[in-house]
């Protein structure tokens, strides 16, 4: 298998559907992916045949179904995706700047996921957040097909 095929564009994009929550599969054959809500994903079985749009989406989860070599990844788990915060106040936000004590104070206490978005979204950082956010889910989405294209080519 090759890896070649998944250009940093794809990488990119699965990394902004997997950083908003969804789940993306991914055909490690041919490089194609498709991503869903885990609610999308459990009402599909009640989609109706008669309507084209769900129609199609239920013909194209049994096209993904015969994927020879597909990978589901799924968001960061919360303690990964902790460390990704943590990291931003630490790397970006310089020592001298007052607002990377804050925000290590909102990651020490309850809700810090969502005390670190209301403090991130009302600072001069939120475009550094995002593309730090975007880097860091596109090394975890090529580091997941990575190891199991590394896995695929020790065991076939």
């Amino acid at each position: 298998m090759n890896t070649e095929i998944f250009k940093e564009e794809i990488i990119k994009d699965i990394a902004d559907d997997v950083s908003a929550g969804l789940i993306a599969f991914v055909n490690l054959d041919t490089g194609e992916y498709r991503s869903y809500t885990e609610m999308g994903l459990e009402e599909i079985d009640f989609y109706d045949d008669d309507i084209d749009w769900q129609r199609e989406e239920k013909e194209y989860l049994e096209k993904m179904e015969n994927w020879e070599h597909r990978l589901k990844i799924t968001p960061m788990e919360s303690f990964e995706a902790f460390q990704v915060m943590e990291d931003f106040a630490n790397e970006c936000i310089p020592e001298n700047d007052p607002f990377q004590k804050v925000l290590l104070k909102e990651l020490s206490k309850s809700r810090p996921f969502a005390r670190f978005k209301d403090e991130v979204f009302s600072s001069p950082y939120l475009q550094d957040w995002y593309k730090f956010k975007l880097e860091k889910y596109m090394e975890y989405v090529k580091d997941e097909i990575q190891r199991e294209l590394k896995y695929l080519n020790e065991y076939k």
